[in-house]
């Protein structure tokens, strides 16, 4: 039910007010507002809009004129049924976990390993992780040791824990409901999509979705959902050309699909999504799955990446103001040429990655990061900037320029850095 008292339908119906809600198709609109017969101050409950998204939504805009309609109404959207109560709230992940102990060399960031059985898997990040991905090459349970493929080094295995899901086990992924067909835990082929071999998507439905409506607003001109706003004040807007901007720079998915809605954020459980601002941006935050995202602001073309098994993700060119990037697994990722000021890139974990060439101002902080592999280079920080409390090991911190009252204190490094 919308704040304008009309719940969803499938014919002309009397709402509030004395108004009418008469329910159309996007074509036929465009047929009435050829001929200039809407009617000002009726609802118009659209179906079929911005195919692009979610397939095409249904949305409700009043008319203005006999040719026009208000640019800002509501629609209506599926969101996935997320589990707060357990770790990833329900999202597909082929994350298996193991306990190890090195015992030669030095294994490189998400290198490709195999055990004495001749088992093989990929780390996830690093082996201090102790996450990493099955190749289904082998019966993991029953290898004792591990050698990189590429580094030789070593480790005992002492405990294995892997990842499973069994036929008619449901999963979320891209903002949709999943059901696996298999046993096999399968794999993604892209931010939106899992791989349908062994799974196979859940059309909307009550069951496995919730139906809101959300604040939007519409560009009639484009057939594009340009703003979305949810009940936990998550915000997404952008426009023609900042879609267009995003299809050549980033995917071909619009923005609004990238978000993680319906994660509400639980002020009493402390988890969940709220209270985020993402203004002609690229936030792909759909499969988050961390513990907390709220109070962060995007603005103008600047990305936060959270897919944790998407290697080699770059955060570059970016300017943040009054925002911040946190709690982020970067694997063979770069965060470079950047601008900050009175953000903050704090409590992530960068293996193989580097921040390079970025510029911190007015408080900016590098905060309660672990690099391993990692660089901090060729940064300027300025106006009370810093970096302060990482953990760098086989890491370097260099030809950075700090300058008025900036600081660098209380960090550990280790292994060479």
């Amino acid at each position: 039910m919308g704040k304008y008292g009309y719940g969803f339908g499938d014919s002309t119906a009397n709402g509030g007010g004395g108004s009418a809600l008469v329910s159309i198709s996007k074509s036929n609109i465009r047929e009435v507002i050829l001929a200039n017969k809407l009617i000002p101050g009726t609802f118009y409950l659209i179906s079929g809009v911005d195919a692009h998204l979610y397939r095409g939504i249904s949305i409700i805009l009043q008319a203005t004129s006999n040719n026009t309609l208000a640019l800002g109404g509501e629609g209506k959207f599926f969101n996935p049924k997320y589990d707060q109560s357990i770790a990833g709230y329900g999202i597909w992940n082929n994350l298996s976990t193991w306990d190890t102990a090195l015992t030669s060399g030095t294994f490189q960031p998400n290198e490709t390993v195999t055990g004495d059985n001749g088992a093989t898997a990929q780390l996830f990040s690093n082996l201090d992780a102790n996450e990493f991905i099955d190749l289904d090459t082998g019966d993991w349970t029953a290898a004792s040791t591990i050698t990189g493929n590429s580094s030789g080094a070593t480790a005992n295995v002492s405990s294995v824990s892997l990842k499973t899901y069994a036929i008619g086990d449901k999963a979320i992924w891209g903002g949709m409901v999943w059901t696996n067909t298999t046993g096999n835990v399968g794999s993604s082929t892209d931010v939106l999509s899992l791989d349908d071999t062994n799974w196979t998507v859940i059309d909307y439905n009550t069951t496995d979705y919730n139906i809101v409506w959300d604040e939007i607003q519409y560009d009639y001109s484009n057939d594009l959902i340009v703003y979305r706003k949810d009940k936990a004040n998550n915000v997404v807007s952008t426009s023609k050309g900042n879609e267009q901007y995003n299809n050549d720079n980033y995917s071909g998915y619009p923005t609004i699909a990238l978000f993680q809605w319906g994660n509400d954020y639980n002020y009493f459980g402390n988890v969940g999504v709220g209270n985020n601002i993402v203004d002609g941006s690229y936030v792909e935050s759909v499969n988050f799955c961390g513990s907390i995202f709220i109070f962060n602001s995007f603005t103008q073309n600047s990305s936060y990446l959270t897919n944790s098994t998407d290697f080699s993700s770059g955060f570059n060119n970016n300017t943040l103001s009054n925002s911040s990037i946190n709690t982020n697994t970067l694997s063979n990722s770069s965060f470079n040429n950047n601008t900050l000021s009175s953000s903050g890139f704090n409590s992530n974990t960068l293996s193989g990655s580097n921040f390079s060439y970025n510029t911190l101002s007015n408080g900016s902080s590098f905060g309660n990061n672990t690099l391993s592999d990692s660089s901090f280079g060729n940064n300027t920080l300025s106006n009370g900037s810093s970096f302060g409390n990482n953990t760098l090991s086989d890491s370097s911190f260099g030809n950075n320029t700090l300058s008025s009252s900036s600081g660098f204190s209380y960090n550990t490094l280790s292994n060479g850095s």
